[in-house]
Order: structure tokens, then C-alpha cells, then sequence
């Protein structure tokens, strides 16, 4: 797994506490109607968990970077657009 300082950095870029997070990683939350209820994960459940996050996260960082990459490429020297 990853160390405490490691920890730290994802919680902070998440904006949550590593207590947080780290129970996200290690819990699944299930709701059935009024009821709900936490189950623990095993540690291969937890670190797919953790690696489907991170490859949502880098998925949805990388279509941002690619759509301010044509907005500026798509900008000529004077400030107006022309199609790219």
C-alpha cells in the first residue's frame, strides 16, 4: 500500500482527510432502501478500488488537458479563433 506521507498527498489533492480516504479505499458503503450498511473490503477489492479512481482521475485530467490544448491551439496570434 502506500506510505503516510503518500497518504497525505492524495487526501489533500482530494480535499478530504486521509482518515477519509483511506476508509473509502478499504469500505464499500451499500444503501437498499432505508438501510444501509459497510462492508470491508480484502486488500485485492481495495487496491482495485483504489486503482479504478486513479485511472478515472488521470482519464478526466487528461480530456481536460486535451480540451485546453485545442482552445489554445485553436486561438490565432491576435486573439481570434480559427478552426483547428
Amino acid at each position: 500500500m502506500l506510505s503516510q506521507g503518500e497518504n497525505s498527498v492524495h487526501s489533500s489533492l482530494m480535499g478530504c482527510s486521509t482518515r477519509n480516504l483511506l476508509q473509502a479505499w478499504s469500505t464499500r458503503n451499500i444503501q437498499t432502501g432505508k438501510d444501509k450498511a459497510s462492508k470491508r473490503l480484502t486488500l485485492q477489492q481495495a487496491i482495485d478500488s483504489r486503482d479504478a479512481l486513479a485511472k478515472f482521475i488521470l482519464l478526466q485530467e487528461k480530456e481536460s488537458l486535451i480540451f485546453d490544448l485545442k482552445d489554445e491551439l485553436g486561438k490565432s496570434s491576435d486573439g481570434e479563433r480559427f478552426q483547428v
